[in-house]
């Protein structure tokens, strides 16, 4: 339900912003994938091309950027949940907020520390795997409430991927495994941010 129009809103140009990561994420990968040398997408991590390279700038730019540039959204997100009708509600919310913002935090941590740096770099990944895969979990439970059954089943599916990832990361399946997780992660994260820029409009 949309919040009543005698509150403030927040600043719809928040709303695009996981869109633009998303963009940006996409873009400097790519590049990152084209001076990598003998990348192969079954077999290479994504963090592999954060290594001392060609390849390196690129990549880590497009992971602490996607991280700096998502945390926006989520700040909103977390400040405007009271604005929402029903307690337990507004907690759920607000917590998933919180978790998605750390999860953010934990991202910036994965470009920062190269894969080279390997107990801060892992700690950082598997921080941002399992903080946003709550996240999608309780912010799809709100979803299912208000009837956003589509975005809240994706939500959950897009867990789940990152929840097999965690369990498999270290099989051969992983790297086929992390691409799909983060390419499930930033699509919901545009889905979700456009569909709660629908609440605030008007």
């Amino acid at each position: 339900m949309r919040p009543p129009a005698s509150l403030s809103r927040p600043p719809q140009v928040v709303f695009f912003f996981p869109l633009l990561a998303m963009g940006l994420f996409l873009v400097l990968t790519a590049v990152a994938i084209s001076l990598f040398q003998d990348h192969s997408f079954w077999h290479n991590y994504l963090s592999d091309m954060g290594r001392p390279g060609p390849s390196a700038p690129y990549f880590n730019m497009a992971v602490v950027l996607t991280g700096i540039i998502n945390t926006p959204f989520f700040l909103v997100t977390w400040r405007w949940a009271g604005m929402r009708e029903g307690g337990r509600e507004t907690k759920i919310i607000w917590t998933a907020a919180l978790l998605a913002f750390a999860s953010c935090i934990a991202l910036t941590g994965v470009g920062i520390f190269p894969s080279t740096l390997s107990i801060p770099h892992n700690l950082s990944a598997l921080g941002f795997f399992f903080l946003v895969a709550v996240a999608m979990v309780l912010f799809s439970i709100c979803g299912l409430r208000e009837n956003k059954r589509l975005l809240a089943a994706f939500g959950l599916w897009s867990a789940l991927v990152v929840l097999v990832l965690l369990l498999l990361n270290f099989t051969s399946m992983g790297p086929t495994l992390q691409k799909l997780a983060v390419g499930h992660i930033l699509f919901w994260m545009t889905w979700f941010s456009l569909d709660e820029r629908k609440r605030w409009a008007g």
